[in-house]
């Protein structure tokens, strides 16, 4: 993405940012932020609303969120994730 392009008001702020690093990846919206291996397995969600500390791990009562997250997460990362 071209940030003078985004500043510019030419092309529309992304709704989530995603990363991925050794064989975890990253996934963060306006509300949550998800982490999980890279083959699904151990996702953490929190709350950055609620729980800006990160002290809370969501995933295991919001599966509904979790699987959310994992698609916008697939979506940016184009296709399944590197194992």
């Amino acid at each position: 993405m071209n940030l003078l392009e985004l500043a510019a008001d030419r092309i529309a702020p992304r709704e989530q940012v995603s990363m991925g690093y050794a064989y975890n990846s990253w996934c963060r919206d306006e509300r949550y932020v998800y982490f999980v291996g890279n083959d699904g397995l151990q996702p953490h969600l929190y709350d950055m609303v609620a729980d800006p500390l990160q002290e809370q791990d969501l995933a295991a009562e919001e599966q509904g969120v979790v699987e959310q997250m994992h698609e916008k997460l697939l979506a940016d990362a184009g296709g399944p994730l590197p194992v």
